[in-house]
């Protein structure tokens, strides 16, 4: 989600507005900062007569661009260091052994190393799930199994908490279910976490994302995601990458190049990682695609989301429809930042005291 959403927002910028902006800048937009730019974009849009249709200048367009970038916090160019392909499904992220354990639920990346910083703050053992090239990739459902077997070869407590973070929310969602269907062959899941995901967000704007395709194309399916990837690690012109990815013959030239783009400015990371990290990777985006509970969940969730989530769709609920898969209580926490942030230095501090919390009771 936290990809297509940048690609989305990123495309959006450029195309309509001639404001190039740089992957951290973007991942700091707000809600605010979108209706200041639209109210902008409605200040230099000029009157039409039946006499007379003029269109605005570049010159306006680009004045106004100026005027929204002043307004954009930060300006940061590092890039927090990832592991692209997880080599363990499971692993502890911190080093706290007494306690009910929490399973965190990786996001569309398929790593946990977001997560780190909030996993050292939390007073019980938590232990992060990751995706792996063994993965199952055909459904949520699969996965959602897979994972729960790895949980089952640990055997660390009959108990335990359930968490997802963004695209992990699905995912984490799905894992409850089977319990509730099968609550022998699995462990009991004391309380539900959904960390600013949920089924519908995820699924929805995708089905949003694809929405906007010119035709049914599979090239241009794979090129979106692809800009999607690169923009993670590398500034770019979205709008001519795309392009140029479109026009090459097969998906591997369409990788190739978009793994020389990445290799371009970070030559440590191997060109094989990086090709394999975009399939895992783009596997997730059409399980999401796809993915629709099957049935209502019985038990409660806490959903913990950011202040400052863009949602360019503006078709969820305050409890991003979680109320329409769920027939226990939704319980809404709400942390200040984006949805990249709130789970960092203050916010997640604030997470750690909310689920330190929730775990008491």
């Amino acid at each position: 989600m936290d990809s297509l959403m940048g690609v989305e927002v990123k495309q959006f910028l450029e195309r309509d507005f001639d404001l190039v902006l740089a992957i951290p800048e973007l991942r700091q937009l707000k809600v605010k900062d979108l209706k200041k730019l639209e109210g902008a974009g409605e200040e230099t849009k000029p009157t039409t007569t039946p006499e007379s249709k003029t269109k605005p200048t570049s010159d306006s367009t680009s004045e106004t661009s100026a005027k929204v970038a002043e307004k954009i916090p930060g300006h940061f160019s590092s890039l927090p260091s990832k592991q692209l392909v997880p080599a363990e499904t499971i692993i502890q992220m911190n080093s706290v052994k007494t306690g009910i354990p929490l399973f965190i639920v990786h996001p569309i990346e398929g790593t946990v190393a977001m997560l780190n910083s909030l996993a050292q703050l939390i007073n019980f053992p938590v232990y992060g799930i990751q995706c792996t090239p063994e993965a199952p990739s055909e459904s949520i459902e699969q996965l959602a199994a897979w994972y729960w077997k790895h949980i089952k070869t640990l055997n660390i407590s009959n108990t335990i908490c359930l968490s997802g973070y963004s695209f992990g929310g699905s995912v984490a969602f799905e894992m409850c279910l089977q319990a509730e269907r099968d609550p022998q062959q699995h462990a009991k899941v004391r309380n539900l976490i959904m960390l600013d995901g949920s089924p519908a967000l995820v699924t929805a704007y995708t089905r949003e994302h694809k929405s906007h395709f010119q035709s049914d194309s599979i090239v241009e399916e794979e090129a979106q995601a692809l800009c999607s990837y690169v923009l993670q690690f590398v500034d770019i012109n979205m709008m001519e990458l795309k392009k140029e990815l479109m026009s090459l013959p097969s998906l591997a030239d369409r990788v190739k190049k978009s793994v020389e783009q990445i290799s371009a400015t970070y030559s440590n990371l191997q060109s094989e990682d990086l090709a394999l990290a975009f399939d895992l990777y783009y596997k997730k985006l059409l399980m999401s695609l796809k993915y629709m509970p099957r049935r209502k969940l019985g038990k409660e969730i806490t959903l913990i989301k950011a202040s400052d989530s863009v949602d360019m769709t503006k078709n969820f609920s305050e409890t991003y429809d979680l109320e329409k898969v769920c027939d226990g209580k939704i319980t809404v926490h709400t942390v200040k930042g984006t949805h990249n942030t709130f789970i960092l230095e203050k916010g997640a501090k604030e997470v750690s005291n909310l689920l330190s919390d929730i775990f008491s009771h």
